[in-house]
């Protein structure tokens, strides 16, 4: 049995290093919210572990001129945390320490939420937002960058969770950069995402000027 634990720790070890590498920018150092110049209608939520899923929200906020929230988790950080991380990943962990952990999203008629990938769904620290926070009324949208894949299982959990917190789940979207023998570079991560905004700039900026329908 200890034998069996072991080798399943070690397996946990080496797949953090995978799931974990690949950056298009640094961990972020930002405050947690940022706010446009003028009064927003969208807003963009991000937990971004290696910088991936931050790089393609910004894409997102320049686009839609959104409003930013940073999501932390401080016992991810480091390497030891992304042991953790991958370990409560892999338990379906929904609940970990958040900062912020409750953001007032009154204002706003459309929330995209982004993450990493982690054990096929999304990061724990996503789930942890939506769990703790009132999306009455709010139409959601899910994006996603990743090395593997995900599994639908679980995105429809989290629709779920979407709807049990009042919200609306509207799309999922998301780019593969695929593995590290054959992995996108970090323009080419942007340049993939942005094709997929490029078709649905008009339907989502209609969801951003006219409310939930």
């Amino acid at each position: 049995m200890k034998k069996m634990y072991m080798l399943f720790i070690l397996f946990v070890l080496i797949s953090t290093s995978v799931i974990f590498t690949g950056t298009t920018k640094s961990a972020e150092k930002e405050e947690f919210s940022m706010k446009s110049k003028t009064p927003a209608k969208a807003l963009v939520v991000i937990y971004s572990y290696t910088g991936n899923t931050k790089a393609v929200a910004d894409d997102i906020v320049k686009r839609f001129k959104a409003d930013t929230v940073i999501v932390k988790a401080k016992e991810y950080d480091g390497f030891m945390g992304g042991t953790k991380a991958s370990i409560n990943a892999w338990n379906e962990v929904t609940i970990t320490d958040i900062k912020p952990e409750t953001v007032d999203m009154s204002q706003y008629n459309l929330i995209f939420l982004g993450s990493p990938i982690w054990w096929f769904r999304p990061a724990v620290p996503l789930w942890s937002f939506v769990e703790k926070n009132d999306f009455k009324e709010k139409r959601v949208i899910l994006f996603n960058t990743f090395n593997s894949r995900f599994k639908s299982e679980y995105i429809d959990k989290f629709k779920k969770l979407v709807r049990e917190k009042g919200g609306q789940f509207h799309d999922h979207i998301y780019v593969r950069r695929g593995r590290w023998y054959a992995q996108l570079n970090g323009e080419e991560l942007l340049e993939k995402f942005n094709k997929i905004l490029d078709e649905k700039e008009d339907e989502y900026s209609g969801i951003i000027s006219q409310g939930h329908k």
